[in-house]
């Protein structure tokens, strides 16, 4: 049992995760982690990056980790197209989905969007938002309760309950 869980807190800490700025924390049944920080690619190009201030593994076996104090940076090309700001989080270990939720809002140079649930789907490269979406950019507004961002085109598709204003239209 001792060998399993050092195996693990190896794997975590070693391969997972970049080793000189996160700190793990072990004890009987679970995984603590500070200052975590993870980057997803694709073909070689870095689609974004997650930082979290804490992240706690409940089980050895679990393939979840509950994050704090999240700030994702989301690429265009390798320059930082937006950052997405949460208080709550699960990364899943395996797939490394993430749903967001808690205080969402992201922040581009053109734009404000916040909104109740967030949930990036690596395989899908989507991200899919949820619950009292507003879109804010200079005197435009939009509001939907459903939309979703591609993360590979860099567009954005609202749905459901659409309702806005378009300035300078």
């Amino acid at each position: 049992m001792i060998l399993k869980r050092f195996f693990i807190f190896f794997l975590v800490s070693f391969f997972f995760f970049y080793p000189d700025k996160c700190q793990c924390y072990s004890d009987k049944n679970s995984i603590k982690i500070s200052n975590m920080s993870h980057s997803i690619s694709s073909n070689g190009e870095l689609l974004y990056k997650i930082k979290a201030k804490s992240g706690v593994m409940d089980d050895f076996s679990s393939k979840t980790i509950a994050l704090d104090s999240i700030e994702i940076t989301v690429f265009k090309k390798g320059t930082p197209e937006f950052i997405i700001f949460s208080d709550k989080g699960i990364l899943n270990t395996t797939d490394k989905d993430l749903e967001l939720y808690q205080n969402i809002k992201a922040l581009s140079k053109k734009h404000t969007i916040t909104c109740d649930k967030l949930f990036f789907k690596n395989k899908k490269k989507m991200i899919y938002l949820n619950g009292n979406i507003k879109i804010k950019s200079g005197l435009s507004s939009f509001s939907s309760n459903k939309g979703q961002y591609d993360i590979e085109t860099h567009t954005i598709t609202l749905k459901d309950n659409l309702e806005g204003i378009l300035d300078g239209f």
